[in-house]
């Protein structure tokens, strides 16, 4: 009894193990590598291996009626757009009109190729105003830079 109960969890240790086993990423690239483009870096390209992730982090102040907004996407077929992770400094003002937290975007790099994205940070309703432009290029290779 001992002996078949130990055999049928020794299975399914071995099965579940086999079903969340991924492949490791080409070249040894670091999966979890995550690079930061902030505004000084306004017009850069940015290397990443396949599965590493860009994010962007611009200051914005939502109370001024200005927000970033994505005018030329990046090509899907290189990255993908995933969750950008939480600003782990940021403390919110208790004043009406303060900064709030940064914009943050970010893609994940799926195939090698190059892609750019161009943001634009302005008031979105007729008539709004245009504010500062951010652009950068991704190029993706299949080995870490």
């Amino acid at each position: 009894m001992m002996l078949t109960h130990f055999i049928r969890h020794s299975i399914l240790a071995l099965i579940l193990a086999s079903c969340s086993s991924t492949m490791p990423p080409p070249d040894g690239a670091d999966p979890t590598a995550l690079q930061t483009l902030r505004e000084d870096q306004n017009g850069s390209t940015v290397t990443l291996a396949v599965g590493q992730t860009v994010m962007t982090s611009l200051n914005q102040n939502a109370s001024t009626g200005y927000s970033w907004a994505i005018v030329q996407a990046p090509d899907t077929g290189v990255v993908v757009q995933v969750d950008a992770p939480a600003d782990p400094d940021h403390k919110p003002a208790n004043m009406p009109g303060a900064p709030g937290p940064d914009y943050r975007l970010a893609f994940k790099a799926l195939t090698p190729g190059t892609t750019s994205v161009k943001l634009l940070y302005r008031q979105p309703w007729e008539g709004g105003g245009q504010g500062t432009a951010f652009s950068y290029t991704i190029k993706v290779t299949n080995s870490p830079h």
